[in-house]
């Protein structure tokens, strides 16, 4: 599967549907979601947090979120494939301290390339 291409030095929007066994997650309860943008895990291109007003989501979809890779943060990356993690938090009386956190990392998302 080949990934979908982006200009460098662009805004790039960052849409997910987040699900769990197929099911889609209730993001309307989310106390925290947390996105990460890298080509390694060691340089982090962006990171967006949901309690920040970074990531929005959509009451209509469950499971939709999104945010914008502002194209500062790609002007200077290299003309390669993309990663996102993504770690949803949400209350559920069935973990410890009512907490449950959903976790996914190595999501290939994007390949840069150069303005023509």
């Amino acid at each position: 599967m080949s990934l979908p291409t982006g200009l460098k030095d662009t805004d790039i929007k960052l849409e997910f549907n987040l699900a769990v066994n197929g099911v889609a997650l209730d993001l309307t309860t989310a106390t925290e979601i947390e996105v990460k943008v890298y080509q390694r895990k060691d340089d982090i291109l962006a990171a967006f947090l949901y309690s920040d007003g970074e990531v929005s989501i959509s009451p209509s979809v469950e499971g939709f979120c999104e945010c914008i890779l502002a194209k500062e943060s790609t002007r200077n990356i290299t003309a390669a494939s993309t990663l996102v993690q993504i770690v949803v938090t949400i209350p559920n009386a069935e973990y410890p301290n009512n907490t449950q956190t959903i976790g996914i990392s190595d999501i290939p998302f994007i390949k840069f390339i150069d303005k023509a």
